[in-house]
């Protein structure tokens, strides 16, 4: 559960308390895009989230690895988003108790699209067209992995301490933002790679790939953790698919979700003081 800081009972460190009424500026642009209205955190008192408010009411929430609190200028920087990206974050409504594990996991997936230069996932206009359903990568003619990019097909996958789980078969992607957002995988029973054995599915988004390696890892997931996930009989995802399929991950493990460094509060504060 998240809490904002003004709830009785949570406690963070003081820096933390500090950034609140901070400016919030974009590292590619330059741009003062907002301020830090207010943060928050676990039970545990871990930050997770800022709350950014950027004017005309809106607020969005920026996970705490993916900005940098710089002390001596007092300042909030937001690295890889531009004012225009950030624009395209979506809103948040002060309600935490909406913040379920899917939601969250849902959130990310936003700031990987906007990140890589499109809108968030699932964002359209209003009235538009429902989102195209997600395709496998070889059924889709004429699109290859972009060069520089890994294409983790073929890979070992890997859970909590390096253990072997199976491998990844296929890439499931976005024909209208042409992104990767689910891996399947090819796994066995309690985690034993047996090849066709048993296809699921894998948000992008909780993966870390290592190329040298030839491997995607699943951090703090465990083969018994996979077992509780459904079987991937193949279609193409649509959009409630898709969002039952993230639900589905995050009811398996929910607690590995802010093991993701994008929760680091590390990376936003300096050391000695988160």
């Amino acid at each position: 559960m998240l809490h904002p800081l003004g709830e009785a009972g949570v406690s963070v460190p003081p820096v933390a308390r500090e950034v609140r009424g901070w400016p919030v500026r974009t590292l590619v642009d330059a741009h003062v895009v907002g301020t830090v209205h207010d943060l928050l955190a676990d039970d545990d008192g871990t930050v997770r989230y800022l709350d950014v408010a950027l004017g005309r009411r809106k607020h969005v929430l920026l996970p705490v690895g993916l900005a940098r609190a710089d002390l001596q200028e007092t300042v909030v920087w937001a690295p890889g988003l531009t004012a225009a990206s950030i624009l395209r974050l979506p809103p948040y409504d002060h309600d935490a108790a909406t913040l379920s594990p899917q939601a969250e996991m849902e959130l990310l997936d936003a700031y990987t699209a906007v990140l890589a230069g499109g809108a968030p996932l699932g964002g359209r206009e209003a009235g538009g067209p429902p989102p195209a359903p997600l395709t496998s990568l070889s059924e889709m003619e004429g699109y290859v992995v972009a060069d520089g990019e890994p294409d983790p097909r073929g890979w070992r996958l890997l859970g909590d301490g390096a253990a072997p789980l199976g491998s990844i078969e296929e890439l499931l992607v976005d024909p209208a933002a042409l992104k990767v957002r689910f891996l399947v995988a090819v796994v066995g029973g309690s985690g034993v790679p047996q090849p066709g054995v048993r296809r699921i599915l894998l948000p992008i988004t909780a993966a870390r790939l290592d190329p040298p390696h030839r491997a995607v890892t699943l951090e703090g997931v465990t083969g018994d953790d996979l077992d509780r996930l459904p079987t991937y009989d193949g279609r193409p995802l649509s959009a409630a698919d898709e969002a039952g399929s993230r639900a589905a991950f995050v009811a398996a493990r929910p607690g590995a979700l802010h093991d993701d460094p994008r929760f680091d509060p590390r990376v936003c504060f300096p050391p000695g003081t988160a």
